[in-house]
């Protein structure tokens, strides 16, 4: 199956009974092109990369006239620059009256982009709060559920990387682990 057959998959549109495949293809375009995404519509889905799937399936909801979008970790295979872009969509689409439910664990990414933050655990609702009254230690608090489960939240940081060896010792045998 290539990129536009799956942009449009069950959503063709037709011109005097036939799908207007030239219409298709430009609008495919426009959509990839929306997204940054340098790909010719006849591309075939498997020759890309699980990032631009990702953003393939984003086409295809753009496609429709979405009132709601519902995004379940959208980030989790796409680059930096991808998320760049893909946030930019959403503030696109959030501006023409769009609702997305944006479903993460990247905590950061709730901060920036949402407006209302709701909390679910074990499919129960918990809480919810405004994004400018939220807190990342707030929302782990809601996740956990008990304040001496987690510690003070820091953003991870790049490490000094190190080599060397260590020895594991495991019912089986011995290894040696190489880090870099």
């Amino acid at each position: 199956m290539n990129v536009m057959d799956n942009i449009f998959m069950a959503n063709e549109f037709f011109q005097k009974g036939k799908i207007n495949e030239k219409y298709q293809y430009e609008l495919a375009k426009s959509l990839l092109e929306r997204l940054e995404l340098n790909v010719d519509p006849y591309t075939q889905l498997g020759e890309l990369g699980i990032g631009h799937q990702q953003l393939v399936e984003i086409a295809r909801a753009l496609s429709k006239d979405t009132r709601v979008l519902i995004m379940d970790e959208p980030t989790s295979a796409l680059s930096q620059s991808e998320v760049k872009v893909l946030f930019n969509v959403i503030a696109q689409l959030k501006r023409r009256g769009v609702t997305i439910i944006y479903i993460s664990h990247r905590l950061e990414e709730l901060m920036e982009i949402g407006d209302f933050i709701t909390i679910f655990r074990d499919g129960r609702f918990i809480s919810e709060r405004a994004v400018s009254d939220a807190s990342i230690p707030w929302i782990i608090e809601q996740m956990v559920g008990d304040k001496k489960k987690h510690f003070d939240y820091q953003p991870a940081t790049q490490g000094d990387s190190c080599t060397g060896g260590t020895r594991v010792n495991g019912a089986a045998s011995q290894r040696w682990l190489q880090t870099q």
